[in-house]
């Protein structure tokens, strides 16, 4: 008799991680809302570091089968269309803290200064 040792959660964490890097993109339930998913996909500035995601959340009954592949190429398109824009503009990772950049304004941040 083979006995099988639990896998750790920090395993199935970095398995998921690793398979997210893989794909390019991660396809998660809602958690806070019952029969919601989402799916998302990083940003990353000129180095190859993230510093954003866009992700589109619905109703896990429309990202069955084939439409997840519809839906991760829309965000891929709006990935490639927003990176040179921010990129270009400044914007840059924590993870390159001795390079200028500008933080992105969110919730607890305030948009930068006109003067």
């Amino acid at each position: 008799m083979t006995i099988a040792w639990p896998i750790s959660v920090s395993t199935k964490r970095d398995r998921r991680l690793s398979e997210i890097r893989r794909v390019g993109y991660a396809v998660t339930e809602v958690v806070e809302t019952r029969g919601v998913s989402s799916i998302a996909m990083r940003i990353r500035d000129a180095d190859g570091n993230s510093f954003a995601a866009i992700s589109v959340s619905t109703l896990s009954s429309r990202l069955e089968g084939e439409r997840v592949q519809e839906v991760v190429t829309y965000i891929a398109d709006a990935v490639a269309t927003v990176v040179p824009a921010l990129v270009g503009a400044g914007y840059r990772s924590d993870a390159a803290p001795d390079k200028p950049r500008r933080r992105l304004p969110g919730p607890t941040s305030r948009p930068p200064s006109r003067g």
